[in-house]
This record gives C-alpha cells, sequence and structure tokens, in this order.
C-alpha cells in the first residue's frame, strides 16, 4: 500500500474510531491490527479509551498481537 494510501486509510479509521456504533470502531480496531504501519499503534493507544468495554478488548489485544511481532521480527 502506497504511503499516500496508508494515510488515507488511517484517516478513515480514525473517523470510525469516533463512530457511534460500537461495531465499525470495533472493525476499526481490526483493521488497524492488520495495517503493517506505526502510525496504527497510536490510533490503537486512543482506541483504549473507548467508552465499550469489546472495544478497549480488542484494541488492548492488537496491540499486543503488534508488539509481540515486532519483538519477533527484530530477533
Amino acid at each position: 500500500m502506497e504511503t499516500d494510501e496508508k494515510s488515507q486509510k488511517l484517516q478513515q479509521l480514525q473517523q470510525a474510531l469516533k463512530d457511534e456504533k460500537r461495531q465499525t470502531r470495533r472493525k476499526a480496531v481490526k483493521e488497524l491490527e492488520e495495517l503493517n504501519d506505526p502510525r496504527a499503534v497510536d490510533l490503537l493507544i486512543q482506541a483504549l479509551k473507548d467508552k465499550d468495554s469489546s472495544v478497549r478488548r480488542n484494541a488492548a489485544d492488537a496491540l499486543g498481537k503488534k508488539v509481540t511481532g515486532e519483538r519477533l521480527n527484530h530477533s
């Protein structure tokens, strides 16, 4: 994915994290988890403050996977 495409995707996901529907916010978290861009981590950290516990839990899981994957890739 090109840099401009990634930036646009990140902006869309940032907006989705503010959506009223928790399903939309959870889907955004899942997409952020799969996005190979370090800027996604900041958005996942923001999602840890979501009003819905399932969104927060998914964000925490996604961050854990990103950190674990990052460590494995640098070993």
